[in-house]
């Protein structure tokens, strides 16, 4: 890349699934029926009652600057959501309503992760873990994931990755793109792991956008609600999966009150 571009941007890569979609557009052009693997997009539209709800909102004159954080009603409601079902206390402050459920992530890393510390995340998984780590500077440390332990992994696997330059754990539970559920027995070992060997600032980016999308008899649990990591955790969700798939690309994060 010469000089016209910062050298930054040499760090920030691709993400494959959008290489892939020029080749499903290439088999569609001659004729060849595709499923599309590649995105977490829903194939159905907005619910009506959504629709209307956002008709109703631009025929009102709500189409003006907001607060930056999320309008207050909208993020009083997702406190309480979190709060309920994450059995914790959380307040509309720690709130933050972004535009798309892909933004915490580069967020989390930019605000947390120095050049190099070491970046824990889970392989495979969604692209941009890799991506914004390399993009900070930091230390990859991908996680493999085993077919024959569905997907999951266990204190065994984690506790040799983890030291004091360890900065950042992205949990995905349910996994995108394996479907792997880490249980609440998981959760409390990993816990436990981070708070003894991980570096004192450590963060955990739990990405949490498939909450609703469990099958076999499998549960969700958050790490947010053990312990002490209610002060360690950025809970990432995003409406368009948890909400029926109504299609809205908002996304939001709970944010650690721990400086």
């Amino acid at each position: 890349m010469g000089g016209l571009f910062a050298q930054r941007l040499t760090r920030l890569g691709f993400q494959n699934e959008f290489k892939i979609a020029d080749d499903i557009v290439r088999a569609e052009t001659i004729g060849q029926q595709v499923i599309r693997l590649n995105l977490g997009e829903p194939d159905n539209d907005s619910a009506d009652n959504i629709n209307d709800c956002a008709i109703d909102n631009i025929k009102a004159g709500n189409t003006h600057y907001c607060d930056p954080q999320g309008v207050m009603a909208f993020r009083e409601s997702i406190a309480g959501f979190v709060s309920k079902t994450r059995n914790i206390d959380v307040s509309p402050d720690q709130v933050l309503v972004t535009s798309g459920g892909k933004p915490p992530i580069p967020f989390s890393f930019l605000t947390y992760v120095n050049p190099g510390d070491e970046v824990i995340y889970p392989s495979p998984g969604f692209p941009a873990y890799e991506v914004w780590t390399n993009y900070v500077g930091a230390i990859p440390r991908p996680l493999h994931l085993e077919e024959n332990k569905g997907y999951r992994f266990d204190a065994t696997t984690l506790t040799p990755m983890v030291n004091r330059k360890t900065k950042l754990l992205v949990l995905n539970s349910p996994s995108n793109p394996t479907g792997g559920v880490l249980t609440k027995e998981d959760l409390a070992d990993i816990a436990k792991i981070m708070e003894d060997q991980a570096h004192p600032d450590y963060r955990i980016l739990s990405d949490e956008v498939y909450e609703e999308l469990v099958f076999d008899g499998n549960d969700h649990h958050s790490i947010i609600s053990q312990h002490g990591m209610k002060e360690r955790t950025i809970l990432m969700n995003c409406h368009s999966k948890t909400f029926a798939m109504t299609g809205w690309r908002i996304g939001y994060a709970f944010l650690p009150t721990r400086a």
